[in-house]
C-alpha cells in the first residue's frame, strides 16, 4: 500500500509522534489556516518532488494563495496535483534528520523497515 505524505502523518500523530501542525486542502480557494512561514507540499504518488517543483517554502509575509494556485496549475512528475498538504514551517537540523519507512516485500510475506541518517529524495 502506498500512503500520501499527509495519510503516513496521520497515522504518526495517531501513534503519539509529534508531527507538524498542518492543512490538507484541495482548492487554491480554500483559506489557509496555517500562517507563514509555510511549506506547500503536492500530494502525488511519486519521489523527488522538490526536484519537480512540488514542494513550495512561502516566506513570511508571501502570498501563499498565488503559491498554491500555481502548485495546482502544473503536473508533478507526470501527475495531476488534486491535493497540497500546507504545513507549518519548522526548523531543524540537517544533522538530525532520518528517513523511515515500513513496506511490504512479497518474496518473504512481510514487512521491512528502512531507517536511515540521509533522508529525502535520495533514499
Amino acid at each position: 500500500m502506498i500512503l500520501y505524505e499527509f495519510e503516513g502523518k496521520k497515522i504518526l500523530e495517531e501513534a503519539g509522534i509529534k508531527v507538524p501542525k498542518s492543512q490538507l486542502t484541495r482548492s487554491f480557494e480554500e483559506e489557509i489556516t496555517i500562517p507563514t512561514p509555510l511549506v506547500l507540499k503536492a500530494q502525488v504518488l511519486s519521489g523527488k518532488r522538490a526536484n519537480a517543483g512540488g514542494i513550495v517554502f512561502v516566506e513570511e509575509g508571501s502570498d501563499a494563495k498565488e503559491a498554491l494556485k500555481e502548485l495546482f496549475s502544473k503536473p508533478i512528475n507526470s501527475e495531476k496535483v488534486q491535493s497540497v498538504l500546507i504545513e507549518e514551517e519548522i526548523s531543524f537540523s540537517s544533522n538530525n534528520s532520518y528517513y523511515f519507512s515500513i513496506s511490504y516485500d512479497p518474496n518473504y510475506r512481510s514487512p521491512v523497515i528502512t531507517f536511515s541518517e540521509k533522508g529525502g529524495t535520495g533514499v
